[in-house]
């Protein structure tokens, strides 16, 4: 069932970029907001949960033309309540309830929306959670209501899904969480119901399936967290009975697995978090115990671990977060003492942690969030006052190229809830509220030229029916003068070239073989030259 997908372009222009964005709304449901969320691509289109008056929340999808509803699980006004989901090449698992069956594993298969398997046969729910594909399958957590919450794997088939192992035998759960893989490996935690939550690890088989160490001996467990991936070894935060949680390190087995640092002596924690790659170094958040949490970095050794910058000078700490490698730096989020949580960059070293831009002037902090790169740009979410809310924010690596992009129009707290961004298409999807009279929706961004960028020239074209099928019309031509029209796609590539002399002020040109998405197309003549946008919907 197609829904109308309304778009609302608002042409800004960049003072260092000289280069307009658009903003384009689809408004699944009329009566309110439909509240996308969990977007993900998928066999090049984008899937994700939304409600409509009609069906409730379900999945949906859209080509970035339109946005159709994939299935309606739970028929009727009923939610089926999709989430989790996940790509396992030509397979897109996730949960849904379909009022029968309870919350189950469905895929996306082709053509066809199907449960994979009544791993709890009823009504009641199997809950699978923690989808992570490794090697060719899916591993999740579900319970079918013999042996608890356990380790399973499903290759998308009924007979091809099936508990792994029953790691806390009988009726007990084990909780399978924080999947990673390392090498032909994977790793994970889970409670045998003895240990309490320790790091396992599984080659796929149920004889290859093991716990790698007991870190702390008790029924208690060590609660591993952050697994990281980093020079071939996974990089994590624990607890054990002598250090509190603190930075550990493991090789995926029982002598490789040990303490890296005791950052906060003793038995207090420096709960260290946050874990992300830098060059041949991780940083992360800790507390020593003297400076609050603050940026830290290790290259695994001992003696290489140290903290960074003291950005909150005393016990408080900056609590920095949202670490984003970009341009050969870590852009994040801290506060300090005059400025609020705004946001920062650092190069590793001390001198090299600076506040780059104080987005939000004052004490109140912008709280920048929801780090993205698209084309070459950092894009994030901050608040630039205390009134309007997040908006969306973007940097080149420079204060003076770091900037609002506003909707025109748009209400106060435009950006809602959004939970980020979602690469697709050439742009930017995510859920927003900017339109007040349809609620959060689902929208698009790009920043390549929404309908015209007139570089240099008097002619100026529209162009139409856009979105277009098989072909679209170009207006604004001045009877027997000669032009070259270009087509290219996103990246750039040169798709069609034509030389013509216009016979009329409209024409038309054709696109039987061009594929389904976002396109340029330039008209020159002399040194003249026009950018137009054209959204191809099909062949």
């Amino acid at each position: 069932m197609n829904k109308k997908c309304m778009s609302v372009i608002g042409l800004l222009l960049l003072v260092c970029f000289a280069q307009a964005q658009s903003f384009n709304e689809f408004v699944l449901n009329g009566y309110g907001g439909s509240y996308p969320s969990d977007l993900t691509v998928f066999n090049s289109k984008l899937y994700f949960a939304a409600s409509d008056s009609s069906h409730g929340f379900e999945p949906w999808f859209t080509d970035g033309t339109n946005a159709q509803l994939l299935a309606d699980i739970h028929p009727g006004t009923g939610n089926s309540f999709p989430q989790n989901f996940t790509v396992d090449g030509n397979l897109l698992f996730f949960q849904a309830d379909d009022s029968i069956h309870g919350a189950e594993l469905w895929v996306v298969d082709a053509d066809t929306v199907r449960m994979v398997q009544d791993i709890y046969p009823g009504l009641n729910p199997s809950l699978p959670q923690n989808l992570f594909v490794f090697s060719g399958k899916l591993f999740f957590q579900a319970d079918d209501g013999v042996h608890g919450a356990e380790l399973w794997v499903s290759d998308g088939t009924s007979g091809g899904t099936q508990m792994l192992m029953d790691i806390n035998s009988g009726a007990g759960a084990s909780f399978p969480s924080g999947f990673t893989v390392l090498g032909n490996k994977m790793l994970f935690v889970a409670d045998n119901g003895t240990s309490g939550p320790e790091l396992w690890l599984t080659d796929g088989t149920a004889g290859g399936t093991s716990l790698v160490k007991d870190i702390y001996p008790g029924s208690i467990g060590s609660n591993p967290a952050d697994l990281t991936l980093f020079n071939g070894k996974i990089y994590f935060n624990a607890t054990d009975s002598t250090n509190g949680n603190e930075l550990w390190v493991t090789d995926g087995t029982s002598n490789g697995t040990q303490l890296v640092f005791d950052i906060n002596p003793g038995y207090q924690s420096s709960n260290p978090q946050g874990f992300t790659v830098l060059g041949n170094k991780i940083f992360f958040s800790a507390d020593d115990g003297v400076h609050g949490p603050e940026l830290w970095t290790t290259n695994g050794n001992a003696g290489e671990t140290q903290l960074v910058a003291d950005i909150y000078p005393g016990a408080t700490g900056s609590y920095p977060q949202g670490f984003t490698a970009y341009q050969g730096k870590l852009f994040f989020q801290a506060a300090d003492s005059l400025n609020g949580a705004e946001l920062w960059s650092t190069d590793g070293t001390a001198p090299g942690t600076t506040l780059f831009k104080d987005l939000n002037p004052g004490s109140n902090g912008s709280n920048p969030a929801n780090f993205i790169i698209y084309h070459s740009d950092l894009y994030f979410t901050a608040a630039p006052d205390s009134i309007s809310g997040s908006e969306m924010f973007l940097t080149n690596g420079t204060a003076a190229g770091t900037q609002a992009i506003f909707l025109e129009g748009a209400a106060l707290n435009p950006l809602g809830a959004t939970p980020g961004f979602t690469p697709y298409n050439g742009g930017l999807m995510f859920s927003a509220f900017y339109d007040t009279s349809a609620g959060q929706q689902l929208w698009f961004y790009t920043d390549i030229p929404a309908a015209i960028a007139q570089t240099k020239g008097e002619d100026i074209f529209t162009i139409y029916p856009n979105p277009c099928s098989s072909y679209y019309t170009l207006s604004g031509f001045k009877t027997g003068k000669s032009y070259t029209i270009n087509l290219f796609d996103i990246t750039g590539r040169a798709i069609q070239q034509q030389q013509i002399e216009a016979s009329g002020t409209a024409l038309q040109f054709l696109t039987p073989g061009i594929d389904a998405g976002i396109y340029l197309v330039e008209v020159r003549s002399g040194g003249e030259t026009s950018t137009l946008r054209l959204v191809k919907s099909g062949r």
